[in-house]
């Protein structure tokens, strides 16, 4: 009777075993069933989905809460995570995880522009927020909400502005998104 490798249950021959093809055609499958599961633990290790856009909207009125538009996609893993055609204003978490959200939200154009709130929603409820205050020779103003987000598979990621002053004012926004681990 063969004898099992403690960990990875592998069969091997003991003494009284004889060694024929079966036996090494066996153990080869063994070997090849173990190194597929490596491989996928290694590309979930180091293929996260991560993705990495700029964007903005325009025309934008003072005291309108505004998601951001984006429409420019440094990098994007998997590529289903964010769109920069269809619903751009919106990132679409590939798994179910731990993500980091980190942004640099600006408002833009506006005659003076004296407070900026960003933020990040998580299907459509606030989940943080930033501000940054300006006065009223400022023509641009920006804040960084960051923090920590447990998503599941399916689960909707917004980057928002909302500004005070005069004018209409341009949002725009840079982020990047990472999973950090599995829940």
């Amino acid at each position: 009777m063969p004898g099992f490798t403690p960990n990875l249950s592998l069969t091997y021959p003991t003494i009284d075993d004889v060694i024929d093809a079966a036996a090494w055609q066996t153990l080869s499958n063994q070997i090849d069933a173990q190194l597929s599961v490596t491989d996928l633990l290694r590309q979930q290790t180091l293929h996260r989905p991560t993705v990495n856009c700029t964007g903005f909207t325009a025309g934008v009125a003072p005291a309108t809460t505004t998601n951001i538009n984006f429409n420019t996609s440094i990098w994007t893993i998997p590529s289903t995570f964010h769109s920069t055609s269809v619903n751009n204003d919106q990132f679409l978490v590939p798994s179910s995880g731990l993500y980091f959200v980190t942004g640099d939200v600006s408002a833009n154009s506006g005659t003076t522009e004296t407070r900026l709130v960003g933020g990040v929603s998580l299907n459509g409820t606030v989940y943080f927020q930033a501000s940054n205050a300006g006065n009223t020779l400022v023509v641009s103003i920006s804040c960084n909400p960051k923090g920590l987000i447990a998503c599941n598979a399916g689960d909707i990621i917004r980057v928002f502005g909302n500004w005070a002053g005069t004018g209409t004012a341009t949002l725009g926004a840079d982020v990047q998104i990472f999973k950090l681990a599995n829940l």
